[in-house]
């Protein structure tokens, strides 16, 4: 168990970025677009991109890195959980998504009489990460079990889902060369790594005249599938040991987009499908039903310099010894986490427009909401400057980004949150960086 929980945060920290095309939906780089909408057509007859030249990254989370680490004497970072829980927001629900998208390569040509069609192959390495927790629990670990005398708490909400996996892209596009535009992108995925707490129930219930005082019993439930991680989880050395192609699934895209005078719509549906992950790569850990264990509790001394860490560590080996989950080979699928995007736009002239568009993505059971105001103006013929405010889930922040655009090549940059001071300080962030290069007959 101990090495489950630290396999998470290892994924959380070198993958906690996110897919972030907001900014750019209405921009002019054509490969940003596409990835949320399959039906935009480009304005080039050829389009290609060389890997890695095309990388999103940010991601959201409801605190920041400042609220969740203090500073002691030695200048020594401390997890300090009643300042984490202090800056959580009154949601009883509280989620940290991520996402990181790298285009291996894009390949696509127009064709067909008018070159009303287009065509195009891409492929993608992805990791999604989403963990969902509640104030509750971090409120139960933060003040002890004394603050929960002789009634029951029930902890249903914790759930947590790595996704590691390829894309591979077959795209089609058909348009009326003047108003509209319909496409679609099949998606043949192959999966790498993952890690999903498909069951994760826990009740506990401190009894206030027990010897010793505050004992608490802790009634689990739990069904931790894992894919790819097999070789970790069982050896001292992270060595992955997994065959991608016995881990495969399906998903696919759907979009259109209509000119009416001065407006433009868009309107698309993404990542609808799942993966399967084969025996062979996968294990299941699961208690097998209910089962009951009784822990005295970690002491947490606020006017004492406890090292907490250590404490945890204590209490994890005391879960580990105690639960023994069963582990057992067996396949299973995972959804991909759906996305909507609903926009508009108005053009005032040939080089000023604004917009508005409305994502949203599915999260567990909740939905992930982002609303963006944009204002996309053309400097000159190879110049296109951007700006956004951006509103996710109470979140706010403001973006800037520009794209270049020549005969053949194509680059944009963006950066989110551009007026923060302090990266640690940051909820959400992200970096956008593309070059691709275009071609038409003369």
């Amino acid at each position: 168990m101990k090495k489950i929980i630290i396999l998470i945060f290892f994924l959380v920290y070198n993958f906690s970025f996110s897919q972030n095309i907001h900014t750019g939906f209405y921009s002019n780089a054509h490969i940003l677009k596409l990835d949320a909408n399959p039906s935009i057509f480009p304005d080039k007859d050829f389009v290609i991109s060389f890997p890695f030249l095309n990388s999103n990254f940010s991601f959201n989370s409801p605190i920041t890195f400042n609220n969740f680490f203090l500073k002691d004497n030695n200048d020594s970072l401390k997890i300090n959980l009643p300042h984490i829980l202090s800056n959580l927001d009154k949601n009883e629900i509280n989620i940290f998504s991520s996402r990181i998208d790298i285009l291996n390569f894009h390949i696509g040509f127009k064709f067909g009489n008018k070159k009303k069609y287009y065509v195009y192959i891409s492929d993608k390495l992805i990791n999604d990460f989403s963990l969902q927790f509640s104030n509750k629990f971090i409120n139960f670990i933060s003040n002890g079990n004394a603050s929960s005398l002789n009634k029951i708490n029930s902890f249903n909400n914790e759930k947590f889902n790595n996704l590691s996996y390829n894309s591979l892209n077959l795209g089609f596009a058909y348009s009326d060369n003047k108003n509209f535009s319909i496409g679609t992108r099949f998606k043949f995925l192959n999966g790498l790594i993952n890690i999903d707490s498909r069951k994760l129930n826990l009740n506990s219930y401190t009894d206030s005249l027990s010897n010793p005082i505050y004992q608490t019993t802790l009634t689990s439930n739990i069904l931790l599938n894992t894919s790819g991680i097999n070789s970790y989880l069982d050896n001292q050395n992270f060595n992955l040991d997994i065959n991608p192609f016995l881990n495969n699934g399906f998903a696919f895209d759907f979009g259109f987009s209509y000119n009416y005078k001065k407006w433009q719509f868009n309107s698309s549906i993404t990542d609808i499908g799942k993966l399967n992950w084969d025996s062979k790569n996968s294990t299941s850990y699961s208690t097998g039903g209910e089962v009951n264990f009784i822990l005295d509790g970690i002491q947490i001394n606020s006017s004492e310099n406890t090292d907490i860490s250590n404490e945890f560590q204590i209490l994890s080996d005391s879960l580990s010894s105690v639960m023994r989950p069963a582990n057992t080979e067996k396949s299973y699928t995972t959804n991909l986490n759906r996305n909507i995007f609903l926009s508009t736009k108005y053009n005032f002239d040939k080089k000023n427009s604004v917009s508005i568009l409305f994502h949203n993505r599915a999260l567990f059971n909740y939905n992930f909401n982002s609303f963006i105001i944009s204002y996309q103006c053309s400097v000159s013929k190879k110049i296109q400057l951007l700006s956004s405010y951006l509103n996710t889930n109470k979140i706010s922040n403001l973006s800037f980004g520009s794209v270049y655009t020549s005969d053949i090549l194509q680059i944009h940059f963006i950066l989110d949150n551009v007026l923060l001071f302090d990266v640690l300080d940051a909820r959400n962030f992200a970096f956008q960086f593309g070059l691709n290069f275009n071609f038409s007959k003369s």
